[in-house]
């Protein structure tokens, strides 16, 4: 009777110890839908997830339950780390919408300096750094010198600012900065600056701001994330019913080093980019 009562009386300390964080969780996936900023199979998916937990907390004992509210309440502690990776790619729609323009001044003609540093400009702002490099160097070497005897100024006079804009960039230029870009039509990887892929001719760098714009794949990730973590705690519960001794300790030790591994994969690009200098 009193092993009943102390067993109950320890899911009660789970319950507890998880509700919050749980119906937290689940209000978040329910505004996310309603938003239409997550699918309803993700919205679905979330809250399942947090149901899993919820059980798994509660079977497990208080202690399980302790480690499950820990990495809720994590999340929700990042809460503003995750809001401003959102405002971020909100800022840069916005930028999409005039890197769409620039790119379809181009598209009219190739040899337009100035949707070439317009194209430069938006792409340095949100950290693509070698790129703007690039297409502004191209942009310059569009640009003649001679002066026109009416206006008694030259092309490069006319681009002074963009010009002065790329020394600056070069003076502070790394090597990362310029890596090649892969195509997401057709995987064809291409130098720094490709505005179209060299061999579908698909509009590379527009590709990548319009992916980068859309937060669905972000939330796509974190219930992915939160999945795996579900899955793992839901096998470590399960190890400690069938081992014991340190070979229990080993084998929670490589699922948490699995889990590790995987979620560095999973959120290997999100990155909050350095201001331009």
């Amino acid at each position: 009777m009193s092993e009943q009562y102390g067993l109950n009386f320890e899911r009660i300390l789970a319950l507890l110890a998880v509700i919050l964080p749980t119906c937290v969780w689940v209000v978040w996936a329910i505004r996310k839908m309603i938003d239409a900023e997550l699918s309803a199979a993700q919205g679905v998916a979330a809250i399942g997830v947090s149901l899993i937990l919820l059980f798994i907390a509660i079977e497990g004992g208080f202690w399980v339950a302790v480690i499950i509210a820990s990495l809720m309440l994590a999340t929700l502690a990042a809460v503003p780390y995750l809001a401003s990776r959102i405002d971020q790619r909100l800022l840069f729609e916005v930028d999409e919408h005039l890197l769409e323009q620039a790119f379809g001044a181009f598209g009219e003609n190739p040899a337009n300096a100035a949707a070439l540093f317009r194209i430069a400009t938006v792409l340095y702002d949100a950290g693509q750094r070698g790129h703007a490099i690039r297409i502004a160097e191209y942009a310059a070497s569009l640009l003649g010198s001679d002066v026109d005897p009416v206006s008694n100024r030259s092309l490069r006079d006319l681009f002074r600012k963009e010009l002065s804009d790329l020394k600056r960039w070069q003076e502070y230029a790394q090597p990362e900065d310029f890596k090649p870009i892969r195509c997401l039509r057709c995987s064809m990887v291409n130098p720094p600056g490709t505005i179209a892929c060299s061999r579908c001719q698909a509009p590379v760098l527009l590709d990548h701001a319009r992916r980068r714009a859309d937060p669905k794949p972000f939330y796509a990730r974190l219930i992915l994330g939160w999945v795996a973590i579900a899955t793992a705690l839901g096998i470590s519960v399960s190890l400690g019913f069938v081992v014991k001794g340190n070979a229990l300790a080993f084998a929670i030790l490589g699922v948490v080093a699995l889990l590790g591994l995987f979620l560095a994969w999973l959120f290997r690009g999100e990155r909050v980019l350095p201001p331009p200098v």
